[in-house]
């Protein structure tokens, strides 16, 4: 089990859902990762609530989701500017603008 006792918290008696996942999304920034059981015993909460909470997270695209916690997600590779992008990758553009013209057939595979 994870020692969270560098982790100070003014009292984690009926924290609301948004405190939770403030809560959660600091652990994940710090560590990486979270586990339900740790999470758990240290919200005073049952699993259940901490795994809808990952749920929930997950949904809103702040963590991934796995067997037993949650996941930091990577960060987003810094694109560049506008002007940066739009001289980057040319020819994938100018092909996938090419598909849009009026002649063209779109193509949707049959399931």
């Amino acid at each position: 089990m994870r020692n969270y006792a560098h982790f100070h918290i003014m009292t984690t008696d009926n924290l609301l859902l948004q405190e939770r996942h403030s809560l959660i999304l600091q652990r994940l920034l710090i560590d990486g990762r979270v586990l339900a059981p740790d999470l758990a015993q240290l919200l005073n909460v049952s699993e259940d609530t901490i795994r809808r909470d990952l749920g929930d997270l997950a949904a809103a695209g702040l963590c991934k989701k796995v067997y037993g916690g949650a996941l930091r997600l990577p960060a987003a590779p810094d694109a560049g500017t506008l002007a940066q992008r739009c001289v980057q990758q040319v020819a994938n553009k100018s092909r996938l603008a090419g598909c849009g013209h009026a002649g063209h057939r779109w193509q949707y595979p049959v399931h």
